[in-house]
């Protein structure tokens, strides 16, 4: 066999093999001396007959095709390990020669793994400059806030009166769409904030006015636009009322903290959250400074990609979507045309090429630097996925090595890590980012909802 390497442009690269007589005849003995196992001759039993009666019963064009198969399939591997090439694309075969009396020859076309020639002042003393945020202080009045919603009191009221927007009240409704019953807007016993943002349009105001024990029926027609299954349909509600109450907010005292947290003190949770918050905000910063290293790296190194790569980068991408479009209770498959699907991938594409970008400098950064992951840190990331119960954590990382997507964890710790290592080794300017009180508001929602005191 015969090989000789070319390499084109975006890290492509084409084998020109070529295979001798001698190999043609081992390959083409062995698809003779399957496919006669399998060839009925009439007065024999199947893979019985006489040699030379079951080499005439055998189907020339199938020889010839299964022999073209398995040589390619045999001198492939052979030709990327004597090349030393490690292919991230399927090879694309091209057969030049196909005489199988004397030569074969055929070329295979493929993406690489882009190698970058990367110098110390490529990636190390980058100027960066990084927003830090100041939304701290909205965070740890938001998680407060959520702690002393989730300990408020609800009481009916003593007078008698009609529901108004602002209430709270305790009712059942059920949802209706072509006499069925939708099961995802359909609740018992259900606690809610009469407030017309929070539904429906209309379905707040079919409600208002009813009084305890008061049942309604209504029809709505759901927004074209509306976030659900039940978008552009129309419905029937049948709500029910059974009662209207006022809600009481705890003091913040002693008390309050013992109730809501593992603290016997107000000011030693308070503490705590705040303790929480900055380390949080600190993570924040730090991600910008990553987020900002990624860009800059991205601006200054140049890179040939190949297609595959910014193919993975935007299947992700779109996944990441699907996912969140799940999350939200949207099919993405009944609700989001392909040729939407399409033209979100056109968008998307500019992203998927810096990311897949900034992913081949970092890993021209970890084989320089050495960097390299231990144990503890792959588990680290992997309590970070399923939480911090062992057991989770022992059989997530045990389905992982099993699955062989180990190695995908792994990969994402030392991405971080060579993110992280830039930034230790930049010249960066922190700039705090001043927002109004809805952005911090909206940016601290998550933080506060997500921290342990908010759990406890």
């Amino acid at each position: 066999m015969k090989v000789d390497m070319t390499k084109g442009e975006k890290s492509t690269c084409t084998l020109k093999v070529t295979v001798d007589v001698q190999e043609i005849q081992n390959v083409t003995e062995k698809a003779i001396t399957s496919a006669i196992k399998h060839v009925t001759v009439p007065g024999f039993r199947k893979g019985k007959a006489p040699r030379k009666l079951a080499e005439r019963a055998i189907e020339p064009t199938f020889l010839r095709t299964k022999v073209m198969e398995n040589i390619i399939t045999e001198t492939l591997p052979k030709a990327l390990k004597e090349q030393d090439v490690n292919a991230i694309s399927k090879p694309e075969i091209d057969i030049k020669s196909y005489d199988l009396q004397k030569e074969f020859s055929y070329d295979a076309t493929f993406d690489l793994y882009p190698e970058l020639d990367i110098k110390d002042e490529d990636y190390k003393n980058l100027k960066l400059e990084v927003e830090s945020d100041d939304i701290k202080d909205a965070a740890v009045q938001k998680a407060v806030d959520f702690l002393r919603e989730q300990a408020a009191i609800y009481s009916p009221i003593e007078e008698d009166r009609g529901l108004v927007e602002g209430d709270y009240a305790l009712v059942d409704f059920e949802c209706l769409h072509n006499g069925k019953k939708v099961k995802e807007g359909s609740v018992k016993n259900y606690s809610m904030y009469v407030n017309e943002a929070g539904f429906v349009p209309g379905f707040v105001a079919n409600i208002l006015g009813a009084k305890k024990g008061e049942s309604k029926e209504f029809d709505i027609k759901f927004p074209d636009d509306y976030p659900s299954s039940l978008k552009g349909k129309e419905v029937t509600f049948k709500f029910k009322l059974h009662e209207i109450r006022t809600k009481t907010l705890p003091e913040l005292n002693d008390e309050f903290a013992k109730e809501v947290s593992e603290y016997d003190t107000y000011e030693e949770m308070l503490n705590d959250i705040n303790r929480r918050m900055e380390e949080n905000s600190k993570e924040r910063t730090m991600t910008n400074a990553k987020n900002a290293a990624g860009d800059k790296l991205a601006e200054t190194i140049k890179v040939d990609l190949p297609e595959t790569l910014i193919e993975e980068e935007l299947n992700i991408i779109l996944n990441r979507m699907a996912e969140s479009y799940t999350r939200q209770g949207i099919d993405v498959f009944k609700n989001i045309s392909k040729e939407d699907i399409r033209k979100i991938a056109e968008t998307r594409r500019p992203e998927a090429e810096k990311y897949a970008t900034v992913n081949v400098i970092l890993h021209s950064i970890i084989k320089k630097e050495g960097i390299q992951t231990s144990e503890e840190e792959i588990e680290e990331k992997i309590k970070s996925i399923v939480g911090s119960m062992a057991k989770d954590v022992r059989k997530f990382k045990n389905d992982l090595i099993k699955s062989g997507r180990i190695a995908r964890i792994k990969e994402a710790v030392l991405i971080d890590k060579a993110l992280k290592f830039v930034v230790d080794n930049a010249d960066v300017t922190y700039i705090t980012k001043r927002v109004n009180e809805e952005e911090k508001q909206e940016a601290s929602e998550q933080e506060a909802e997500t921290s342990d005191a908010a759990e406890a």
